[in-house]
């Protein structure tokens, strides 16, 4: 082989390798964004039209899924709102007898005389406070009572 022939293939073979190394720049920066592109193009469900059917089955799927869950809340919610409303009922009662305590307690002290010395036997005197005691039970029932039933002509 002659030195021109050699240097032909030299030169042919440099201009070979500069041309793919041309192409492989251009491959590189076509396929760059490659990963980016084909992510995009894999979410085409993102933009994809659901029939109508499917829809309606999805509905009727969490319809029947959550209505029953719905319906159980519900219902705890409303009997725990009625124990609320007993219980608030019942305080607003205890306020009431508490009230009529305090008085008849003060309504009991002042009509006390301390200046009555009463005059007999301890048997008598024991049997005298007892049916005191008595007496202002009974007082404090009948209050009770009155507050608690409603009046006969429908008036509270």
């Amino acid at each position: 082989m002659s030195f021109d022939a050699l240097s032909s293939c030299i030169t042919t073979l440099q201009s070979s390798a500069h041309l793919l190394q041309n192409s492989l720049d251009v491959l590189d920066g076509t396929t760059h964004d490659m990963l980016r592109l084909s992510a995009v193009l894999n979410k085409k469900t993102f933009f994809q039209v659901k029939p109508q059917c499917d829809i309606d089955d999805i509905k009727k799927n969490l319809s029947a899924e959550i209505t029953p869950k719905i319906s159980t809340t519900l219902a705890k919610l409303e009997n725990e709102l009625s124990r609320l409303q007993r219980k608030k009922i019942n305080l607003i009662n205890k306020a009431d007898l508490q009230q009529i305590r305090i008085e008849n307690l003060s309504s009991y002290k002042s009509a006390k005389k301390p200046s009555k010395v009463v005059k007999g036997s301890d048997l008598q005197v024991s049997r005298l406070k007892f049916l005191q005691n008595k007496k202002d039970r009974l007082k404090y029932s009948l209050n009770r009572l009155t507050r608690r039933s409603p009046n006969p002509d429908g008036n509270s």
